[in-house]
């Protein structure tokens, strides 16, 4: 059986099948794709995001944890953001360090 990418000859023992059903030898795999640290499930490593704590995540776990702040735009995990007001409008997701430096008030305890 021939590697898709590398189309060495490998026996059926020694490829790698993901998801498009295509056989990959073992180092043109480890090359080619990563395991997301969420979900477990193997993506393509342009189809992975890093996040914050060196973890690849494929986009949807990306997704599912991640948000941005609505003030500073930066990325955080989303149970690190907090709903906020300062009486004249209402944040659905402000950091940590933005809710402190203008003065905003959670409106759940953090």
């Amino acid at each position: 059986m021939k590697c898709k990418e590398c189309l060495q000859t490998f026996s059926e023992d020694d490829v790698i099948r993901y998801h498009d059903s295509n056989p990959y030898c073992e180092h043109c795999f480890n090359d080619m794709f990563t395991v997301c640290d969420c979900c477990g499930e193997y993506f393509l490593h342009d189809d992975m995001n890093i996040i914050f704590d060196s973890r690849y995540v494929c986009e949807q776990c990306y997704n599912e944890e991640t948000q941005r702040c609505d003030i500073c735009e930066e990325m955080f995990y989303k149970e690190e953001l907090q709903e906020a007001d300062d009486n004249h409008y209402y944040f659905s997701a402000v950091c940590e360090e933005c809710m402190y430096q203008h003065g905003l008030k959670p409106t759940r305890e953090w």
